[in-house]
């Protein structure tokens, strides 16, 4: 799966100590980070982060449904000892750009380039599930929800 991929390790969070894994697969500390979960896996790479690494913050999947108040990450002194640079990411920021980006996206897919997986959950009555599995972790890539066959 890591060749599909394109890539050259993974990490299961669910099953693995993420921090000992980063220093295992980064051993020279992580360049750039690309980070959309937040919460502990924010931490861990903050904690393998290079100096003059790069993280791009794009959102906090793992907090979007917390009932309490989360504290931030416990280790941004590391931000400052390694002289890392972290900057917020919205698409809508390069929205000027999307006929460019869709293109070129399309000539990686179409040459195996990009690897991508669709998680395709069926039924209208799976509404709720389906959203919920982005948030449970549960969804394996792009989760869809198919309501019926087209006519």
């Amino acid at each position: 799966m890591l060749d599909k991929a394109g890539l050259d390790g993974a990490i299961d969070y669910k099953n693995e100590d993420v921090n000992e894994r980063l220093k295992e697969l980064c051993p020279d500390g992580i360049d750039i980070f690309f980070d959309n979960v937040g919460g502990s896996i924010l931490e861990a790479a903050i904690n393998s982060i290079a100096n003059y690494g790069r993280i791009v913050l794009c959102g906090a999947i793992s907090i979007s449904n917390s009932k309490e108040p989360r504290v931030g990450p416990r280790n941004l002194v590391n931000l400052v000892i390694r002289r890392v640079r972290m900057q917020g990411f919205i698409s809508i920021d390069y929205s000027e750009r999307i006929d460019e980006a869709l293109a070129q996206l399309s000539v990686w897919a179409i040459e195996d380039k990009i690897a991508f997986r669709n998680d395709i959950q069926e039924g209208f009555e799976n509404i709720p599930s389906t959203f919920m599995r982005l948030f449970e972790g549960k969804n394996q890539g792009k989760q869809l929800l198919k309501l019926s066959d087209p006519e």
